[in-house]
C-alpha cells in the first residue's frame, strides 16, 4: 500500500509548479505595470506596493480557481486513481496539498507585500506609512494597538483562522460534491433525462449556497460589529463547529460516492 505521505508529495509536486508559475505571472504584470507608472510619470516609492495588492488579490483567486479545478481533474485520474491507497487518504492528500499550496502561495503574498511596504514606506520620510512603520518597529505602535483589543483576542484570532480554513475547505468539499453527484447521474440517467435533472440539481444547490453565503455573512457581521463582546469568541467557536460539522459530512458523502459511485476518466 501507498503511504499517506508518499501520495501527498505526488499530488503536491505539480500544485507546487503551479503555484510558482502563477506567482511568475504576477511578478511579470507587476513589474509592466510599474514601468508604465514610472513611463507615465507616476511612479513613487509605494508603487510596487499598490501593484502587488493589485495584482496579488487577483493571483490568489486564480491560485484558487486552477486548484479547484485541479482538484476534481485529480479524483478523475484513473493514473491516481489506481494507486493503492484507501480512498480516504487519497481524498485527504488531494485536498491537503491544496490547502498547502494555497497557504504557501498566501505566505509568499503577504512577505511581498510587507517588503514592499517597508521599502515604499521607509523610502518617503514624509508619509503616514513611515509615520507608522517607526511606531511599529519602537513598539509604540504594538502598544496603540493592542490597547484597543479585548484581553482574549488570541482566542478570537484563531477562532477566525479556524472560520476562514473551514470556509476554504467547506467550499471545496461542496464543489466535489457537486462535481461527484453530476458525474453519477451523468453516468446512469438517459441523455434526454440528464439535462432535467441536472437543472434541477444546479438550483437546489444554487439555493443552499445563497443560504450559506447569507449566513456566514451575519455572522460575520455579527461578530465583527460585537468584536469586543464578552460572548464573541463561544460564538465564533460555535460557528467553527458547524461548519466543521458541515464539512465531515461532505467529506463522508464524497468518499462514499467516489469508493462507489465516480467512475475515472482516461487521461
Amino acid at each position: 500500500m501507498t503511504s499517506f505521505g508518499t501520495m501527498f508529495r505526488a499530488l503536491n509536486r505539480n500544485k507546487f509548479s503551479l503555484i510558482n508559475q502563477i506567482f511568475l505571472v504576477e511578478l511579470l504584470a507587476v513589474v509592466v505595470s510599474s514601468l508604465w507608472t514610472l513611463v507615465t510619470g507616476h511612479f513613487s516609492s509605494m508603487t510596487l506596493f499598490y501593484s502587488f495588492i493589485s495584482w496579488g488579490s487577483i493571483a490568489w483567486w486564480v491560485a484558487f480557481i486552477l486548484l479547484s479545478r485541479k482538484n476534481e481533474q485529480t479524483f478523475m485520474q484513473d493514473t491516481y486513481r489506481l494507486v493503492p491507497i484507501g480512498d480516504g487518504g487519497f481524498y485527504g492528500a488531494n485536498v491537503l496539498s491544496s490547502l498547502v499550496e494555497l497557504l504557501y502561495f498566501s505566505v509568499v503574498q503577504a512577505v511581498v507585500l510587507v517588503i514592499t511596504m517597508l521599502i515604499g514606506g521607509m523610502g518617503n520620510v514624509d508619509s503616514d506609512m513611515h509615520a507608522f512603520l517607526n511606531g511599529f518597529f519602537d513598539g509604540s505602535g504594538w502598544h496603540v494597538a493592542l490597547s484597543g483589543m479585548p484581553a482574549n483576542w488570541p482566542w478570537l484570532f484563531l477562532g477566525m483562522v479556524i472560520v476562514a480554513l473551514g470556509i476554504l475547505l467547506l467550499v471545496w468539499t461542496t464543489i466535489t460534491l457537486i462535481h461527484f453527484l453530476t458525474s453519477v447521474i451523468s453516468n446512469f440517467l438517459p441523455r434526454g433525462r440528464q439535462r432535467v435533472v441536472l437543472v434541477i440539481l444546479y438550483i437546489v444547490v444554487i439555493w443552499l449556497v445563497t443560504r450559506i453565503i447569507s449566513l456566514l455573512i451575519m455572522l460575520y457581521t455579527k461578530y465583527t460589529s460585537g468584536f469586543a463582546g464578552a460572548h464573541v469568541a463561544s460564538q465564533i467557536y460555535l460557528a467553527a463547529g458547524a461548519i466543521v460539522i458541515l464539512i465531515v459530512l461532505e467529506v463522508i458523502a464524497n468518499i462514499f460516492l467516489l469508493k462507489k459511485w465516480v467512475e475515472t476518466q482516461a487521461n
